[in-house]
């Protein structure tokens, strides 16, 4: 198993906190629920690590991603995603979600389909 690599992406004016499996493979973004870090999708990672890049981002007002006055709802957050995304280079990642990660995976789709 490789060591997983954490750091900072900056995206929609924000510094947003990640950590990803890393490899040249195809990647996965895995987007968490209110009150989570996007270290609560660590078990799904370690099992999804030997044939994906997984990258688990912490949201704005998660973890160690920066915390803003507002612009909490699921489109700010899905233009976060998407500007994480792009920073970090990556090519039309598959997006899994769950709660309010669900909630910004569905609009990420709708507002950002290429990303």
């Amino acid at each position: 198993m490789n060591e997983w690599q954490s750091g900072f992406v900056a995206a929609n004016g924000l510094r947003l906190f990640y950590t990803r499996t890393g490899g040249d493979k195809p990647p996965v973004v895995l987007a968490h629920g209110v009150t989570d870090s996007g270290l609560c999708w660590s078990p799904v990672a370690a099992e999804l690590a030997a044939d994906y890049d997984v990258i688990m981002l912490d949201a704005r007002g998660h973890g160690r991603s920066d915390v803003p006055e507002r612009g909490y709802g699921p489109e700010e957050q899905a233009d976060d995603l998407a500007g994480a995304i792009a920073a970090l280079g990556l090519t039309r990642p598959a997006v899994l979600g769950h709660s309010m990660g669900a909630a910004t995976a569905l609009v990420l789709a709708g507002a950002h389909p290429t990303a």
